[in-house]
């Protein structure tokens, strides 16, 4: 049991931190730990000899039982059990954290005769548990569940002082360490920190708001941000903090993969003379940007960026940091007076922060008039949920073919999807017969109708008003109050005197919630300023669509033959005159198109949500429906 050189124990160094990044962490506690347990194995009553070493960077004691541990955990199975006599650390901290850990570790020992050693012990010099002598001898055991009970009152103590300070923090609005959203950032605040805007994440959120109030997609947002290379939450708090995977050194990349005692890294061989470098890879779900065999130089990013996503941008624009508010589970934190806690400044009032929410729940699902609309804003044609066939009631899609031969050039057409065979279960007899019309020429007749009747109309914003109850505010301060009461039963004068300003201002809380009452969701229209002529001219194909989206507008279109049809065509209409399908139109436009118009064989009709059509000045024109055979 002991080397067969020197004729000393075999003792296998253990070393263990909880958080480190690797050989660019500045931390020196690895190396101290080290230094101690070769003191400790140089001691007269131990005389060991350290054969081995199990280090564990960046392992939690209370998440990870010591044969859970990458590099520990390697050498206590029974493959390499008989390579050593005895395990030392410097400390009983950095081997166990709970009674459980430490009594199934003491049982390992026994039942393979080892020794376990700590350098620095309960009265600071060095502890040895000797448990070679197997269950027989009881004074080790005994040992062992003191230590074990006392390490476990231990971490329990740390932890529920970590609690009650966090909900201290959360109370009195401060910052107690820890994750941050992304526009904030910590500033000193007299003996403490608060969070205040971050000039420079501050704009980007605002241009993820800007955009999500407009309709874009999360999807949309996120492939933005990522073409604008905005660092994302993740990417930009680590790059902050330092805990950015990057080269210590210049050098060679050696080796990528499984490194013993830090897991996921690699190995940078330097182009001086030296030991090669490790870094461990952070965050372990990263992707490496480098290859084996790439130079690095000092400093150099190692790793991939983390980009935005659309689960990252709904996160975002849910949480109630935007309205300032401190959060617990996703609901308010509420302070003495019943109302919920501030955290930093509000990025938005509550009225456009209700249009947010409804926006949110809104996505991906219908458009109202125009059911089953896509909330698509990247790549989509300009009638994409706005237009609709003439005969059948069916949207309109878009396609485009490209000629590639001769003259190269690319045909656009819009199409009923039943006639192109794009709705399910329909047979072919079943399909519209309507035809393809040419995209140019159904936009252009549309935007001439657009422009004629609403041109130089103001553009409004709708914004939903949430239906405004303060039944949970209510309940809340009331709560509080009864709280508060209670705790001031038997108290002496000078416990209730502490009380009772907080009770009075509870109290008046209660009675003003009491007297307001409760709104019903509403929705209200705020002015742009800008006519929509002049943001027609100055947008682009997704935002002139977003336009008539928000704006409720419709377009039904058809072509209409002219002349007599083609040995084997089927006749679209009964003639070159207009003609309309009868199916059922959504409530919001009535009965009647502000326009039609007839050109080049293109039949257009624009309608226009009842609200707007009278902004414009008219009624509308009453169609007279032809009843067709269609199908």
């Amino acid at each position: 049991m002991t080397s067969p050189v020197s004729g000393a124990l075999r003792l296998l160094g253990a070393i263990r931190l909880s958080r480190h990044r690797g050989d660019a962490d500045p931390t020196t506690s690895p190396d101290r730990q080290e230094a101690a347990i070769l003191t400790g194995a140089a001691l007269p009553d131990i005389r060991g000899e350290v054969i081995g070493w199990a280090k564990d960077l960046d392992v939690s004691a209370i998440k990870l039982s010591p044969f859970e541990r990458p590099a520990l955990g390697a050498w206590l199975r029974s493959d390499r059990v008989n390579e050593f006599d005895g395990i030392m650390w410097s400390r009983l901290d950095r081997a166990v954290r709970s009674m459980a850990d430490l009594h199934t570790l003491a049982q390992w020992a026994t039942t393979h005769r080892k020794l376990l050693v700590f350098v620095s012990g309960p009265g600071g010099g060095a502890m040895k548990l000797d448990m070679r002598a197997g269950p027989l001898d009881p004074i080790p055991h005994l040992i062992v569940t003191i230590l074990a009970f006392a390490a476990q009152m231990e971490a329990q103590a740390i932890t529920e002082r970590i609690k009650e300070t966090k909900a201290y923090m959360r109370q009195s609005g401060r910052w107690g360490g820890g994750m941050y959203p992304y526009h904030l950032i910590p500033v000193r605040h007299g003996v403490g920190w608060k969070l205040a805007d971050n000039p420079e994440t501050m704009p980007i959120l605002e241009e993820i708001l800007k955009r999500a109030l407009r309709g874009d997609s999360k999807a949309s947002i996120a492939d933005y941000l990522n073409q604008q290379g905005y660092p994302s939450p993740r990417d930009y708090r680590h790059e902050n903090l330092g805990r950015t995977c990057t080269a210590p050194i210049m050098g060679r990349v050696e080796e990528i993969g499984e490194l013993e005692g830090i897991g996921k890294g690699l190995t940078i061989r330097p182009e001086a003379e030296g030991d090669p470098v490790r870094v461990r890879l952070f965050p372990v779900h990263a992707q490496w940007a480098v290859e084996v065999g790439d130079h690095v130089t000092e400093g150099q990013r190692l790793t991939l960026p983390i980009l935005w996503n659309g689960k990252t941008i709904r996160d975002m624009l849910s949480d109630r940091v935007l309205l300032g508010e401190t959060t617990l589970a996703g609901k308010p934190v509420l302070g003495p007076d019943g109302m919920p806690v501030k955290r930093a400044d509000p990025v938005m009032s509550r009225e456009d922060w209700a249009r947010l929410q409804a926006v949110i729940k809104e996505a991906g699902g219908s458009h109202e008039g125009n059911g089953g609309a896509s909330n698509r804003t990247t790549g989509a044609s300009l009638m994409l949920d706005i237009g609709f066939c003439a005969l059948c009631g069916e949207k309109l899609n878009f396609r485009a073919q490209a000629k590639t031969y001769a003259n190269p050039y690319t045909y656009a057409y819009y199409n009923c999807r039943s006639a192109w065979g794009q709705l399910k279960r329909q047979t072919k007899e079943e399909r519209c017969p309507a035809k393809a019309m040419v995209s140019d020429a159904v936009e252009a007749l549309a935007e001439k109708i657009l422009m004629h009747h609403i041109g130089d109309e103001q553009v409004l914003i709708e914004v939903p008003v949430a239906r405004e109850s303060h039944k949970e505010e209510l309940e809340a301060a009331t709560a509080a109050l009864i709280d508060l009461t209670e705790r001031t039963i038997g108290k002496p004068e000078a416990v209730q005197a502490i009380y009772r300003g907080q009770i009075s201002a509870l109290e008046v809380k209660v009675a003003e919630l009491a007297a307001m009452p409760d709104l019903e969701e509403r929705v209200d229209f705020r002015e742009t300023g800008k006519t929509y002529r002049q943001l027609w001219e100055v947008s682009d194909r997704q935002d002139r669509r977003r336009l008539l989206m928000e704006s409720g507008v419709r377009v039904e279109a058809r072509r209409v033959m002219v002349g007599s049809p083609r040995p084997g065509q089927r006749r679209t209409d009964t003639g070159a005159g207009v003609s309309l399908g009868l199916f059922q139109r959504p409530e919001r436009y009535g009965d009647a198109a502000v326009e039609l118009i007839l050109e080049d064989g293109v039949q257009v009709a624009v309608y226009l949500p009842t609200d707007l059509r009278k902004r414009a000045g008219g009624r509308g024109i009453p169609l007279r429906y032809d009843v067709l055979t269609l199908f």
